[in-house]
C-alpha cells in the first residue's frame, strides 16, 4: 500500500498537471467542498493520514452516487477546492508532532512508583517532615532540588529536632543534603549563615545567576527574615529578603502592597504581618535569572547569587510595575513557611491541589502549600500539582489503632495549559520493605508523594505517621523511589 506522502503527492500532482478527467476533478472538488463545511473534514484528513485509504475510497464512491451538481459548476469550484486542499495538506506536517506528544503523555500516565528506600528516617521528631515541598526540577542535570520545611518548631536551638531540610536528588538515584536548619520559637540566630531560624521566617529556592557571569547558575535558598525574636507585626522588625549565606546587611526591605500578575495568572503579595509573611510572593526574571525586588523607596533591586544591583529604575505604583512585567519574561515565585504542621492533608478519595492559579485557590501558591517548578532552557516555569488517596485496605492493628495493609495514592503534575508532566501511582504495602520491615498505613492519609521529577524520574514521599509492623513505633522522614 502506498504511503501517506505518496498518496497525497500523487493526488496533488494529478490536480496540478490536469491529468484528472473532468468527472474526477468534479468529484474531488465536490467532495472537498462538502467535507470542508463540516468538522469531519479534519477527521477525514487524519483518517487518510493514518493510512485508512479504504475509508477515503468509500467516501468518494458515496459522493459519486450523490453528485447532482453540473460538471461546469464543479469545475468552477475546482481551483478554490484545490487551494483549500493545499492548506489542509500543510497541516498534515504537524501530525508527527501530535503523535510524539501523544506518546509522551502515554509514557507519563499510568506509571507506578517503585520505593527504593529512605532518605532519612528515625523514630523520634528529629526526622519528622512537614507535609509540604518546594521542588525545582532541572532539565539540564535531570536532578530534583527539594526544600522541605520543618514539621513544627522546637523549644530552643539546642534541641536537635524538627528541622527543615534541603536536598539535591540526583538522576542516578543518589542524594545530597545541601542544608538543614532547626526552627525556634523564642530566640534569634543573628548570623549570615544561621543554623536555626526564628519560626516566622519564610524561604524560597531559586536558580540565580552571579552578577559577573550570567551562565553561572546556582541554586540558592532565599529568606525573608526578621531582625529579632518577636511576634510584633511592625515593619521595623523585618530585616528584608536576602540570599542565605550572603551578608545580612544586603537584605532588601520589601515595599509592602506590591500587587502585579504574571502571565500564568499568579499574583505578587508583600506583607509585613508576622502571621502572613510566609505567604509573600515576589518577582523573578527569567531573562536575567535573578530576583526583582521593589525596595521601600520604589527602586527596583536585582538580587543575584553573590550580591545585589541597584537598577535605578523606579516604580511608584502597581500600574507602572505591571507594564514592566508584561513587557519582560518575569514570573511570580512564592515563599513557604519554615514550619508546616499536619495541615493540609488529604481527604480520602478527594484531590488535594497546590500551585493552582484558579481564583478560588490563590492561597495554595506557597505558604503552607507545595510549590513545583521546572527549570529548562534557563527559565523557570510553574507546575500545578494534585494528589488523592485512591485506596486504603487492610486489618486494624488493635495494639496501635492503625490499619496494617495497603495504601495507594495518585500524584500528578501538570502545566498551566493542562498538559500533563507526570502522572503516577504509588503503593505502600506490608510487602514494601525498608530495612527488611513492612509498612503500616498512615493514620490520617497524609501526603504520600511530595515530588516527582518529570525529567529524571525521582520520586520523593513522606514517611510521617508510617508505622513499622515489627515494632509499632512511628517512623518519620522521607522515602525515595523511581518510575518503574
Amino acid at each position: 500500500m502506498a504511503t501517506l506522502e505518496q498518496s497525497v503527492q500523487s493526488l496533488v500532482d494529478q490536480i496540478h498537471s490536469g491529468m484528472l478527467t473532468p468527472a474526477e476533478g468534479a468529484l474531488v472538488a465536490a467532495s472537498i467542498s462538502e467535507l470542508s463545511q463540516h468538522q469531519t473534514f479534519q477527521q477525514a484528513l487524519l483518517a487518510v493520514a493514518e493510512g485508512d485509504l479504504n475509508t477515503a475510497v468509500t467516501n468518494l464512491e458515496s459522493a459519486r452516487a450523490t453528485l447532482n451538481t453540473s460538471s461546469d459548476t464543479n469545475t468552477q469550484s475546482l481551483q478554490a477546492a484545490t487551494n483549500l486542499l493545499n492548506q489542509e495538506l500543510q497541516k498534515l506536517d504537524i501530525i508527527p508532532s501530535f503523535r510524539d506528544e501523544r506518546l509522551l503523555v502515554d509514557a507519563n500516565i499510568n506509571r507506578n512508583v517503585m520505593v527504593d528506600g529512605a532518605v532519612g528516617n528515625g523514630t523520634d521528631g528529629n526526622w519528622r517532615r512537614g507535609h509540604c515541598v518546594y521542588a525545582v526540577y532541572d532539565k539540564n542535570s535531570q536532578d530534583t532540588y527539594a526544600f522541605m520545611p520543618s514539621y513544627t518548631w522546637s523549644t530552643g536551638p539546642s534541641v536537635d529536632s524538627h528541622a527543615s531540610y534541603w536536598y539535591r536528588h540526583q538522576a542516578n538515584g543518589n542524594h545530597i543534603q545541601l542544608g538543614r536548619w532547626y526552627i525556634d520559637t523564642n530566640s534569634f540566630d543573628d548570623r549570615d549563615d544561621p543554623s536555626y531560624f526564628y519560626y516566622h521566617t519564610s524561604m524560597a529556592m531559586v536558580p540565580l545567576a552571579s552578577m559577573s557571569d550570567a551562565s553561572d547558575i546556582q541554586y540558592k535558598m532565599v529568606v525573608v527574615e526578621r531582625n529579632s525574636a518577636t511576634t510584633s507585626s511592625s515593619a521595623s522588625f523585618y530585616r528584608g529578603i536576602r540570599v542565605y549565606g550572603n551578608l545580612r546587611a544586603e537584605a532588601v526591605k520589601l515595599k509592602y502592597g506590591v500587587t502585579v500578575t504574571d502571565k500564568y495568572g499568579y499574583q505578587t503579595r508583600t506583607v509585613n504581618n508576622y502571621i502572613t509573611n510566609g505567604r509573600n510572593r515576589i518577582l523573578y526574571s527569567n531573562d536575567k535569572n535573578c530576583l526583582l525586588i521593589i525596595r521601600e523607596d520604589d527602586v527596583l533591586i536585582e538580587v543575584y547569587s553573590d550580591g545585589t544591583v541597584d537598577t535605578g529604575l523606579t516604580f511608584p505604583d502597581n500600574e507602572a510595575l505591571q507594564t514592566f512585567v508584561d513587557a519582560n519574561d518575569v514570573i511570580v515565585i512564592p515563599l513557604v513557611y519554615c514550619t508546616v504542621a499536619t495541615s493540609p492533608h488529604h481527604v480520602f478519595g478527594a484531590h488535594y491541589n497546590s500551585s493552582a492559579s484558579l481564583p478560588s485557590q490563590l492561597e495554595s501558591y506557597g505558604g503552607h502549600y507545595s510549590v513545583h517548578f521546572v527549570f529548562e532552557d534557563g527559565r523557570l516555569k510553574p507546575l500545578r500539582m494534585r494528589q488523592s488517596v485512591k485506596r486504603v485496605e487492610g486489618d486494624q492493628d488493635t495494639t496501635n489503632g492503625y490499619i496494617q495493609g495497603e495504601l495507594e495514592s495518585h500524584f500528578e503534575l501538570f502545566e498551566s495549559t493542562g498538559k500533563t508532566a507526570v502522572s503516577c501511582d504509588v503503593k505502600l504495602t506490608a510487602n514494601s520493605t525498608r530495612n527488611g520491615s513492612g509498612w503500616l498505613v498512615p493514620q490520617n492519609y497524609d501526603s504520600v508523594i511530595l515530588a516527582a521529577n518529570p525529567y529524571g524520574g525521582q520520586v520523593l514521599g513522606i514517611m510521617d505517621h508510617l508505622f513499622l509492623n515489627t515494632s509499632g513505633n512511628p517512623y518519620y522522614g522521607m522515602w525515595k523511589g523511581r518510575f518503574k
